[in-house]
């Protein structure tokens, strides 16, 4: 299997000028990361990347509504990362207390590397 690589996200300059590159696990992390917080659609040449999750989770976090709404985006990331064996059993999204706005969501993914076979996790806010 090829070593993933692409764009460092997000998007930054290397030293040189040029653009700093991810590999690897870092990479299909990453990867993880952009299909959660693409909404349906809104790439306009691939419409089926992302998920529905981040508008019904950041409403509330705890309802039904958000419940399917990440089991959805389960089945998305696991069918849009196929080097990532995803464990749908522990990946959650939990609100948390942010000082200025009050309140934010974070995503927690634990997730296995095909390639290497190590456990690696995503959290991030969204």
């Amino acid at each position: 299997m090829t070593e993933p690589r692409g764009l460092k996200r997000p998007i930054k300059f290397g030293g040189s000028g040029g653009l700093i590159t991810a590999e690897g696990a870092e990479k299909v992390g990453q990867n993880l990361q952009v299909i959660v917080l693409t909404q349906l659609g809104e790439r306009v040449m691939e419409p089926e990347v992302g998920s529905a999750s981040k508008n019904a989770v950041l409403r509330n976090p705890n309802s039904a509504q958000a419940r399917a709404a990440m089991n959805y985006t389960i089945s998305k990331l696991k069918s849009g990362e196929k080097r990532a064996i995803i464990n749908a059993k522990e990946v959650v999204a939990e609100e948390i207390d942010i000082a200025e706005d009050g309140h934010g969501v974070i995503v927690t993914i634990p997730w296995i590397f095909k390639d290497d076979a190590v456990a690696y996790i995503e959290a991030f806010n969204i």
